[in-house]
């Protein structure tokens, strides 16, 4: 996230997971560095994706909604969110947010073994006074795609592996498919027997 004016951040959302294997799992150990007005080092930093919204040593195994924060699993990883309205963070001139492993990361996660491929999706929440710098282009749908995990010819599926992911709503889902695979739809969308009505979105 990058803008250019003056302002307050108040929240925001991610979206990680490993995209190689089901049993890859996705490394939440990042730090969120917040540069204030041109700063070359963040004065603002969070400890941990995980730790930013709430949680410790990992996400839990289980969904957590609270108010201001909270997590769900999602497709072999995690989606959060979190809003700080009440702790904002302020800016005059500008703001960057970036996550990743730098100085004040275990050393062992900047030294270490190779990570696993992942895939992230966030959006960040700020609101600031005009006028403000124009945003980009956004990618093309398939360019927003996620990763499938790629399965070898003539393998079985292992417990827990996807091959397709379906996103949307129930009158207009968009299915994404692992290349060489299809399916078949059995069954479709409700609750206690009821037809889905709710235009709650879904993935």
């Amino acid at each position: 996230m990058s803008a250019v004016g003056r302002g307050h951040f108040v929240g925001w959302n991610i979206s990680m997971r490993g995209s190689a294997s089901p049993t890859d799992g996705y490394i939440v150990d990042q730090n969120e560095k917040f540069h204030v007005d041109g700063e070359k080092e963040p004065s603002v930093e969070w400890q941990g994706i995980e730790d930013s919204f709430g949680f410790s040593w990992g996400f839990p195994g289980e969904a957590a909604t609270f108010p201001f924060t909270g997590y769900q699993p999602w497709y072999n990883g995690a989606a959060a969110y979190r809003f700080c309205d009440q702790d904002r963070i302020a800016f005059r001139k500008s703001l960057r947010l970036t996550v990743g492993f730098g100085k004040n990361e275990i050393e062992t996660w900047r030294k270490g073994p190779r990570l696993p491929p992942m895939q992230f999706s966030s959006v960040c929440y700020w609101y600031q006074t005009e006028p403000h710098r124009a945003f980009g282009p956004m990618p093309s749908p398939r360019e927003r795609r996620p990763t499938m995990l790629r399965v070898a010819p003539g393998r079985t599926l292992e417990q827990g592996e996807a091959l397709s992911l379906k996103c949307g709503a129930p009158d207009g889902d968009i299915e994404y498919l692992a290349e060489g695979w299809d399916f078949v739809l059995r069954s479709g969308y409700g609750h206690n027997g009821q037809p889905w009505t709710s235009e709650v979105k879904h993935c």
